[in-house]
């Protein structure tokens, strides 16, 4: 572990702000905890006693399982609780309808498919499951500090040498204007309390969806970097154990004080635990990050079944005239229309049986302009818009939302592009 602690002790040289970030943990009461943890799940009105307004609240609390009910039901009365002064709440028995029929699973969707709409939505009923599995699995996330943004500083990139390009590396990820993993970290840190890894892969998964945009792309172009660096440890010698211990006390900051005191022994033992755990977590990234960026069939449902309860209370699923009414009636038959508005040939009707994919969609307009990619989206009724990948058959789709527009346009750019092959270097992390 001599590379861990070496790591851990050039970090704490380097950063002298952590006695302060401890105290303004400190002054965080539970109170303030419970309810910004409400405002994150989109429930805020629940404790302001206001209505939801913006937020789609009262649709997203009808479309909670039961286990989730608890979750929030839970955290809404420990806020009470510690309120020092009463204040009038919505109760919560007459905000929760769970009684429905989640649609069926659907093939693997990618976290960039959806919109920023869904993809909002998505990170309310995520941040609620985790929750749910911490307390199922009796893990408690201590609150974490709150992070000050930090001043840009300048680099000069001329004449740098490989090592300084990987101290460089290591640098960025600790002086980002705040954490890489955001305001989660504590729940990241809860993770190494839990035994299965199974669950820990579980509990990342969620973690994952709740990053901001730029966090999760920025974390996504770090780990396929770190795993064509293990491509290479033959050359590099730096194998998967290495590259975790290098990047652990990196990516999981946490304050260990000044390690010349003397510790006693059961604190030494937490330590350990802790590097392990941190290691442990990286290389699940690295290994799993390809499941990882997948959205959840159950999450991806409960995002249809909160869209159509909240258009359905807005009323925007209303007809809007006859031809588009005939039109629905013959989808229901399995018929339904493509629509190309970039492309030569505007729409196209097609027929869908069982075995018919997007791919075989996509093949009848490649006739048409070879020199595109395309991709068919499937837009608005119970979702926002997704990017069908191209072995999802159509006709499940087409019965979980039958009120849906097929458009085929250009496949949208990947969040990260791959990096342009270079000789492996010798020099270790």
């Amino acid at each position: 572990m001599e590379t861990y602690w070496s790591e851990v002790k050039s970090i704490e040289e380097e950063e002298e702000e952590e006695e302060e970030r401890e105290e303004e943990r400190k002054n965080m009461d539970e109170a303030e905890l419970e309810e910004a943890w409400l405002k994150e799940a989109g429930l805020s009105f629940l404790v302001t006693g206001s209505p939801p307004g913006e937020e789609p609240a009262e649709a997203l609390l009808s479309t909670l399982t039961q286990r989730q009910v608890a979750t929030v039901t839970q955290r809404l009365e420990s806020y009470k609780q510690t309120m020092k002064k009463s204040r009038v709440t919505t109760h919560i028995r007459d905000v929760f309808i769970t009684e429905f029929q989640l649609p069926a699973p659907e093939v693997l969707v990618q976290v960039p498919d959806l919109s920023s709409a869904d993809l909002k939505q998505l990170r309310f009923f995520s941040l609620i499951e985790l929750s749910t599995m911490f307390h199922t699995l009796k893990i408690q996330a201590k609150p974490g500090p709150r992070f000050r943004t930090r001043t840009k500083g300048h680099f000069q990139w001329a004449g740098l040498r490989q090592q300084e390009a990987v101290a460089l590396i290591k640098l960025f990820i600790r002086e980002l204007p705040t954490p890489l993993m955001t305001s989660q970290l504590e729940q990241y840190h809860a993770l190494l309390g839990i035994s299965s890894v199974h669950h820990q892969i579980q509990a990342l998964h969620l973690l994952i969806l709740l990053l901001p945009e730029a966090n999760r792309d920025l974390l996504k172009a770090l780990l396929i970097f770190l795993r064509k660096v293990v491509s290479h440890q033959h050359t590099n010698r730096m194998s998967l154990w290495n590259v975790s211990m290098v990047i652990a006390p990196n990516l999981f900051t946490c304050h260990h004080g000044n390690r010349n005191r003397r510790w006693s022994i059961t604190r030494q033992q937490e330590e350990m635990q802790e590097a392990a755990g941190a290691s442990q977590l990286v290389r699940l990234l690295i290994t799993q990050q390809d499941l990882l960026w997948t959205v959840p069939c159950f999450l991806l449902c409960q995002v249809r079944m909160m869209n159509q309860v909240s258009n359905s209370w807005k009323g925007l699923l209303k007809k809007r005239n006859n031809k588009n009414d005939k039109n629905k009636v013959a989808m229901c038959d399995g018929l339904i229309r493509v629509q190309a508005p970039l492309l030569a040939k505007v729409s196209m009707a097609i027929q869908l049986d069982g075995q018919t994919r997007v791919k075989d969609v996509i093949a009848r307009f490649q006739t048409c302009s070879t020199e595109v990619k395309l991709c068919l989206f499937e837009v608005g009724g119970n979702i926002g818009e997704r990017c069908l990948h191209p072995d999802t058959v159509l006709m499940d789709v087409h019965r979980v939302n039958p009120q849906c527009d097929w458009i085929l346009k250009p496949r949208p750019a990947e969040p990260v592009k791959p990096l342009k092959p270079v000789e492996p270097v010798t020099t270790a992390l």
